[in-house]
């Protein structure tokens, strides 16, 4: 929990999470539809677990298997290895069944699902101390209600940190001819602001390379602000 952190850690703590360890495979129910995408070719290049890792070092004290985490839109798990360190308990959500099973096949989960990770964030309120997003939002065009669904489930002082393709425009968003959603700085920010999420870092970056051409993207940390 939120509270159990050192002081580096600033938050006002709700009841237990409802999230509690266990060992159960992952489940099998038919996820709802929602617009999902492939994991790029050059998934083995990427630079965002990494990235990732150093947002959430930078943002919370040293990983003490305190915290109840969410890895939304988890994938294959390829960011288990270091969340675990981190987590009393440690969730994965992912709509493709088959992307569960393979993050199953790490032994680093105490939970899976296979099921729209906004759904599972609307179930789960105050839940969580961290919930990172390796991959999902290049899935979604506005991401406005995700973060809303990620600030409920966060408690307060809770950390969000996520990845995304970089829009060079001031637009908002752009659906690339990948199949994957770039968004703006202006939109991150709007929709964290909206959502009561406090960014406290987005950082420019090479997410990965497209044929050898870098694709800029940002990484984003924010907290839940106290109501």
């Amino acid at each position: 929990m939120v509270a159990a952190l050192t002081d580096g850690l600033s938050a006002q703590t709700g009841g237990e999470p409802p999230v509690g360890t266990v060992s159960a495979p992952p489940t099998t129910a038919a996820p709802t539809a929602v617009p999902t995408v492939e994991a790029p070719p050059e998934a083995a290049e990427s630079r965002v677990p990494e990235l990732l890792k150093e947002a959430v070092a930078a943002a919370l004290p040293p990983a003490a298997g305190a915290l109840s985490v969410l890895d939304a839109g988890c994938g294959d798990g390829l960011l288990g290895s270091w969340l675990k360190p981190y987590a009393a308990t440690l969730v994965g959500v992912d709509t493709s069944p088959a992307r569960v099973a393979g993050a199953g096949d790490r032994g680093l989960y105490d939970r899976l699902e296979a099921r729209a990770p906004a759904e599972h964030l609307a179930d789960t309120p105050a839940a969580y101390d961290l919930v990172v997003a390796g991959d999902l939002l290049p899935a979604l065009g506005d991401v406005g209600p995700l973060f809303a669904a990620v600030a409920g489930a966060l408690e307060t002082g809770g950390v969000f940190a996520a990845a995304t393709e970089a829009l060079a425009a001031t637009g908002g968003v752009e659906l690339r001819p990948s199949g994957r959603y770039a968004h703006s700085e202006a939109h991150l920010r709007s929709a964290a602001e909206a959502a009561g999420l406090a960014v406290s870092d987005l950082a420019r970056e090479t997410l990965r390379l497209d044929g050898g051409v870098p694709v800029d993207g940002f990484v984003l940390v924010a907290r839940k602000r106290p109501r």
